[in-house]
C-alpha cells in the first residue's frame, strides 16, 4: 500500500511538471535545430528552461509568437538564426565568437526573453519592506537589454569589384579580351553598379593592310538579389546601360589615321556571387549586350573593314571586397 502510494504521488509530479513545461510558452512554439557543428548548443528544453529562468511570460493573453532558431558554425564563429511568425514577423542573425556556444547559448536566451515579452520575476512580499537602511533583499535586477544585432545584409553596404574576361561579338564576329571594374552600393535585396568596361585590341586583316579596333564604355546596372545576406551565396539578375566611344586605326595604308565613333548598348543578364568571408567574394556576371545600332569602318579606296555584331556575348570573373 505504500509503495503504491509513492508510486501514485510521483506520478502525479512529474505529470505536474511536465504541463507546467507545456504551459510556460502557451500560445506559442519554440523549435531548434542543429548539426554536427553546434551539438554543443543547447535544445528546445534546454533553451526554454535557460530562457525562463530570467522572467515570466505575461498574464494577459497574447497572440501566438512562433520561433524557429537555427544554430551553425562559420568558422571560429557560432551562429543563431532567429526566424518568428505568427504575432511579430522578421529574422534575426545573433553572432558570437568563441571555443563553445556558451557565449551564443546565453545571447540568445536574452533575445527569447525579449521576444517573448517576459517579465522579471517578483520577489516574496508577503513580508512588508523593510526600511532602505535595513533591507535584507535587493530590488530584481532589470532585464539585460536586447543585444545589439549583428545582422548582415538588411543594411546598406557597398562593394568594390574588379573582373577580366572575354567577350564575343563586342568588336565584330570574334573573341576579345575584356576588363571591368564597378562601385556596387546595396540595401537589402538592390544593388547598382557603376563602373565601365574595356575592350583593348583586335586586330582585322583588311588589304592591304590591317585595322586595330578597341572600345571604352561607361556602365550603369541594377541587379535584384536573391537573399539580403552578403555572407550567404547569391544569384541575381541584372539590366544596364552602357555608353562609350569604338576607336578604329588603320595600319598599312596611305592614310592612317583614327576615328572615333559613339556606342551604346543595352545590358541584361545574371550576376552570381561567392563568399570567402563577410567582405571577399567572388563574382561572376554573364550579359548580353545589345548596341543600340549598327556601326561599321570603311577604309579609304579599300572598302568596309569592320561592322559590329547585332548582339554580343560577355563573361567576367573578378574579386569583390565589401564594407562594412
Amino acid at each position: 500500500m505504500k509503495s503504491a502510494v509513492l508510486t501514485l504521488v510521483v506520478l502525479t509530479v512529474t505529470l505536474g511538471a511536465e504541463a507546467a513545461c507545456a504551459a510556460d510558452f502557451a500560445g506559442g512554439t519554440l523549435t531548434v535545430a542543429r548539426d554536427d557543428t553546434t551539438a554543443d548548443c543547447p535544445d528546445e528544453a534546454a533553451l526554454s528552461r535557460a530562457t525562463l529562468a530570467l522572467g515570466t511570460l505575461p498574464d494577459a493573453p497574447r497572440a501566438p509568437l512562433n520561433v524557429e532558431l537555427a544554430f551553425r558554425r562559420e568558422g571560429a564563429t557560432y551562429v543563431a538564426d532567429i526566424r518568428t511568425s505568427g504575432s511579430a514577423q522578421g529574422v534575426r542573425e545573433v553572432a558570437k565568437d568563441g571555443a563553445s556556444c556558451a557565449p551564443l547559448a546565453e545571447a540568445v536566451t536574452v533575445v527569447l526573453a525579449v521576444l517573448f515579452d517576459l517579465t522579471p520575476r517578483e520577489t516574496n512580499t508577503a513580508n512588508p519592506p523593510q526600511p532602505l537602511a535595513t533591507a535584507a533583499v535587493a530590488p530584481p535586477p532589470p532585464l539585460p537589454p536586447l543585444p545589439p544585432s549583428e545582422r548582415r545584409g538588411t543594411h546598406g553596404s557597398i562593394g568594390v569589384a574588379l573582373s577580366g574576361g572575354g567577350a564575343y561579338g563586342l568588336l565584330g564576329p570574334a573573341f576579345v579580351g575584356t576588363l571591368s571594374g564597378a562601385v556596387r552600393p546595396r540595401l537589402g535585396h538592390f544593388e547598382l553598379a557603376l563602373g565601365g568596361l574595356w575592350a583593348p585590341n583586335r586586330t582585322v586583316e583588311h588589304a592591304p593592310g590591317r585595322v586595330f579596333m578597341s572600345l571604352a564604355a561607361g556602365r550603369l546596372a541594377g541587379c535584384a538579389w536573391l537573399q539580403t545576406d552578403v555572407a550567404q551565396p547569391d544569384l541575381g539578375l541584372c539590366v544596364g546601360f552602357l555608353a562609350g566611344a569604338l576607336r578604329a586605326e588603320g595600319d598599312g595604308y596611305a592614310e592612317n589615321y583614327p576615328r572615333r565613333d559613339a556606342w551604346f548598348a543595352l545590358e541584361a543578364g545574371t550576376q552570381g556571387r561567392w563568399p570567402f568571408t563577410r567582405n571577399l567574394a567572388i563574382n561572376m556576371g554573364i550579359s548580353l549586350l545589345i548596341p543600340t545600332r549598327r556601326q561599321s569602318f570603311t577604309v579609304a579606296n579599300a572598302g568596309v573593314a569592320f561592322e559590329t555584331s547585332p548582339v554580343a556575348a560577355w563573361l567576367e570573373v573578378g574579386p569583390e571586397l565589401r564594407f562594412p
